[in-house]
């Protein structure tokens, strides 16, 4: 191979080797067919491990990385409004930054949301399958999803139910009995 030739090659190498290293996150057509929207994320080690059984990511046939490297998450969806889970490839996350799963990326990346409050911070560098270690990413998206359902419920029990029992047995007693001694009193007089 001539020189030039090895050049390129060797250049391609180490900006691939330097991307992963680097935490920059790998593209994985498999992920989608596996990203399933979540209630709640694992919040210890425990049921994150229960999860991650359960998903058995290492088993899914894929080319991307070698199968122990691709494993369960669950992170954030693409718009921070919800939750899945989903087997990627792990990577490293900077700048104490919540993850999220980009479908048209079909990977794992940073999201705009930081760790950097709540009780347990996340620190400035840690590996995405730890992500259950920082509930605080979580937080924003149950707050809302409680908020939505109380008010969905509300109005789905207006919707549902406009009169109970009773408020149609008032109609019936005062309504339609005048109504039919009327209409009895008016035909009797004819």
């Amino acid at each position: 191979m001539d020189t030039p030739g090895k050049a390129i090659i060797m250049s391609l190498t180490i900006t691939f080797a330097l991307n992963i290293k680097s935490g920059n996150p790998i593209s994985c057509e498999a992920s989608l067919f596996t990203s399933i929207p979540t209630k709640r994320c694992p919040r210890n080690e425990l049921e994150w491990n229960t999860r991650a059984a359960l998903f058995n990511c290492s088993s899914i046939n894929q080319t991307c990385v070698k199968p122990d490297k691709f494993e369960y998450h669950c992170v954030l969806n693409e718009n921070v409004t919800g939750l899945v889970e989903v087997c990627a490839p792990s990577k490293h996350v900077f700048e104490q930054k919540c993850l999220h799963f980009h479908t048209g990326g079909k990977l794992i990346q940073e999201s705009v949301i930081h760790c950097s409050s709540g009780l347990i911070i996340c620190p400035n560098a840690y590996r995405s399958t730890e992500a259950y270690k920082y509930q605080s990413c979580y937080e924003g998206v149950i707050q809302e999803e409680k908020e939505d359902n109380n008010c969905c419920q509300r109005i789905y029990f207006y919707k549902s139910e406009p009169f109970g029992n009773s408020e149609v047995l008032m109609i019936a007693v005062f309504i339609f009995l005048p109504l039919c001694t009327l209409v009895t009193l008016v035909s009797f007089a004819y």
